[in-house]
């Protein structure tokens, strides 16, 4: 395989890989910024919209642990990420292992709260009208479905990145670094 393509894979996993620590940064950020919330959630809150359901799922001392290893996890990977950019800067192979493990939080976040926004905000629209019932549906409907996309497009970044180091790596006889 010719040092053009071999440059362009290099660079086309850079690339990705950058985009990727950019949200993991910016959703570490968000997280940091609502960890007071998710640690000591205000009742009250709650309360005032009629979904206590949901604050006794937010103040399960299991989903506070879940909350904080995820954090760990997103700092985790911000360090690997920034590792692994660095050696794909000077063409060296650098290890998947980190967007397996990125793919692998996406997946395991969605589905916790695809579970969580359907067992505990369909409470929202109890005691209200039928119409009111509707809107409150159709809106669970159409953010089930952007986060099913948004997921799905990030879950393609990670794969993308561990193509391009397996294309790689089937060129290691070629002078491709390890």
């Amino acid at each position: 395989m010719n040092k053009e393509l071999i440059q362009k894979r290099f660079q086309s996993a850079r690339r990705w890989t950058t985009v990727l620590l950019v949200f993991l940064i910016l959703g570490t950020l968000s997280s940091l910024v609502s960890l007071p919330g998710t640690l000591k959630p205000d009742r009250q809150t709650y309360e005032s919209i009629d979904n206590l359901q949901v604050y006794n799922f937010i103040n399960h001392p299991l989903y506070k642990v879940y909350a904080i290893l995820l954090i760990a996890l997103n700092f985790f990977l911000i360090v690997k990420f920034f590792q692994n950019r660095k050696l794909l800067i000077g063409q060296k192979l650098c290890p998947k292992y980190p967007y397996y493990l990125n793919t692998a939080k996406i997946v395991l976040t969605n589905v916790v709260s695809f579970l969580f926004v359907s067992t505990n905000l369909s409470f929202a629209s109890v005691g209200q009208d039928a119409q009111t019932q509707q809107v409150v549906s159709t809106t669970m409907t159409v953010m089930k479905v952007f986060g099913l996309v948004v997921m799905l497009l990030y879950v393609a970044m990670n794969v993308l990145v561990i193509v391009r180091l397996f294309q790689l790596e089937g060129n290691n006889d070629e002078g491709v670094s390890a």
